[in-house]
């Protein structure tokens, strides 16, 4: 790697955050933990999108968008233990045990 030090101190510190920097991160955690507040506070701060894929893919269902039929024609329903429903906190209030993402392909 090649580093200028002709150039300014922001221009520099841009570039190695641009090498370092992490291009993804996915975060799976239990949903009784409620750190999707922490997790969009810290998208915000370090200029990061937060995603929740239950959401997403709740969104394009009911949207009936192209990607919400593929998804539709796509769907294979899995039973979810007891144990993992509770551990996770999954509830069907919110959808999140009917769109989670390991009933589609």
């Amino acid at each position: 790697m090649n580093l200028k030090t002709d150039l300014s101190l922001e221009s520099t510190v841009a570039f190695l955050r641009n090498i370092y920097s992490a291009k993804v991160v996915i975060v799976n955690h239990e949903k009784r933990l409620q750190v999707d507040t922490a997790s969009s506070n810290v998208a915000i701060k370090y200029n990061m999108l937060y995603l929740s894929v239950y959401q997403l893919i709740k969104q394009h269902i009911e949207d009936n968008t192209i990607f919400g039929q593929q998804l539709n024609a796509s769907y294979n329903p899995k039973k979810l233990s007891e144990t993992a429903l509770v551990a996770q906190g999954l509830n069907d209030e919110t959808g999140e045990s009917t769109f989670n993402p390991v009933h589609y392909d």
